[in-house]
Parts: C-alpha cells; sequence; structure tokens
C-alpha cells in the first residue's frame, strides 16, 4: 500500500505506525493505530491531501469516522460499515437480507450451545470466531473434540462463536469497490481486496467469468440495503492515482 502511494516522486507518504520496510517509502510515525484521536492529531499535524485506513482493527474501531469528522478524506469504510469484517454474524445478517447464498450459520455463546450446533451440522465442521482474529479465528475439521475445544476457547476469551456449513468445492471470488451507490469491478477474479463475495463452483471446469457475472449482480442486489451503511471499502494498488499529493 505505502509503495503504491509513493510511486509518485511527487508524493510525500506517511505511515502510522509501520514498518522497517515501508520506511524506504513513507516517514513512520509510532502510534497506536487503534486510537482515532492520536491518528487524527497527527492528521492535522500533516494535513494530508488523503487517508488510506488499511487495516480491520482501526476501521471496527471507528477512525475513520474520527478522521472524516475532523473534515480529511479518507479512503476506507465507516465502523458500521466495518462491522462487515468485524462481526461474521453481522455479515451474515447483511448476507440475508440482501437474498445472497451463504453457508447456514449458528451463532453460540456458550458450550452447551456449541455443542447442539456441532450436532447439527455433522463433519466436518466449521467453527469461526465472530470478530477479528487476525486470521486464527477459523478451524476445519472433521474431528469433534477440536472443533469443540476451538468454540470453548473463544467462548472463554469473551468472544461470540459461529458454527456453519460446511462448503466443499473450488472457490471464486470478485473483488470490487464501491460508494454506496455504484460499484467498480477490480478486474479478473482474485486480483484485489475490495468488497469480496466467494461462490463454490460445482466443478472446476466451470468458466471463471461466468461466476464472475454471477458474483457481480450478488453485489448489485446487496448495494441496495442503504439503510444498513455497510459500505466496506478496502485497498487495492492505486494503478491509475493521477492525484499527486501528501498521503497518510
Amino acid at each position: 500500500m505505502v509503495r503504491a502511494l509513493a510511486r509518485s516522486s511527487e508524493n510525500q507518504v506517511h505511515a502510522a505506525p509501520g514498518n522497517p520496510g515501508m520506511a524506504r517509502f513513507a516517514e513512520l510515525h509510532s502510534l497506536d493505530l487503534n486510537d482515532g484521536l492520536a491518528i487524527t492529531q497527527l492528521a492535522e499535524q500533516i494535513q494530508p491531501d488523503l487517508v488510506v485506513v488499511g487495516p480491520e482493527a482501526p476501521l471496527v474501531a471507528g477512525v475513520a469516522d474520527d478522521l472524516r469528522q475532523a473534515g480529511f478524506l479518507v479512503f476506507g469504510p465507516s465502523a458500521q460499515a466495518a462491522q462487515l469484517e468485524g462481526s461474521k454474524h453481522f455479515a451474515k445478517q447483511i448476507m440475508q437480507a440482501a437474498h445472497i447464498p451463504t453457508a447456514t450459520a449458528i451463532t453460540v455463546t456458550n458450550s452447551y450451545q456449541a455443542r447442539l450446533a456441532l450436532d447439527h451440522f455433522g463433519p466436518p465442521y466449521v467453527v469461526k470466531d465472530d470478530g477479528l482474529a487476525a486470521g486464527k479465528g477459523v478451524v476445519v475439521t472433521s474431528d469433534y473434540s477440536t472443533a469443540l475445544d476451538h468454540a470453548t476457547s473463544i467462548i472463554r476469551a469473551g468472544h461470540t462463536v459461529l458454527v456453519e456449513e460446511y462448503l466443499d468445492g473450488p472457490e471464486v471470488s470478485l473483488l470490487c469497490i464501491s460508494d454506496g451507490a455504484s460499484m467498480f469491478k477490480s478486474g479478473a477474479p482474485n486480483d484485489g481486496v475490495f468488497i469480496e463475495v466467494r461462490l463454490f463452483k460445482k466443478s472446476p471446469e466451470e468458466n471463471k467469468k461466468e461466476y464472475a457475472q454471477k458474483l457481480y449482480a450478488i453485489l448489485k442486489d446487496a448495494l441496495k440495503l442503504e439503510d444498513t451503511g455497510c459500505v466496506y471499502m478496502n485497498y487495492l494498488e492505486f494503478e491509475n492515482w493521477a492525484a499527486n499529493g501528501n498521503y497518510m
């Protein structure tokens, strides 16, 4: 992301907190990513033309909202929209409201409910942490004890659990960016990180473009849910970014 923003020599890029790999392309600032006040104060000091909020945790924490309220141009969803990433249960509700096909899931809050849900679906078991888990919140297993142990550990941590129907087969993804009224396809499936919808194909031979068209239709239906405020934007690469400026 930082490298893409720094492609033009006229751009000055700042990253918070950043890492040693970013230091080549940006000035680094040691801040708590989830501290909206601190990030906003930094933005007031830098006065960037655009602030790109990339990670999920600060988006869920409402950092993009804080920056917008302070008058900055921000690329990234509101806290309300970021619930699509921050809560798998919430994402399921949105998909159901938009009639988007999705695996059946049961939300549970204690071990007894987890056992009932696991018994309902049977193996293979799919157990998910409802919240953000840095890519470590999902277990897919045919072993009942492993599935229950994972669910129990999530519950003990104070989180909600989703026990989900297992779907088998190759997967196709279509990634888009939307402002809530219109939508832009990022290109061929599996090319980016914007709005993402996945569809399981019935056979590996089926055409990716055909399924991408189906996914695009699904996403357009989702955009009709204007009252939810759930426009989720994330980042691809600014291949054709025309403006030069100061970025954070």
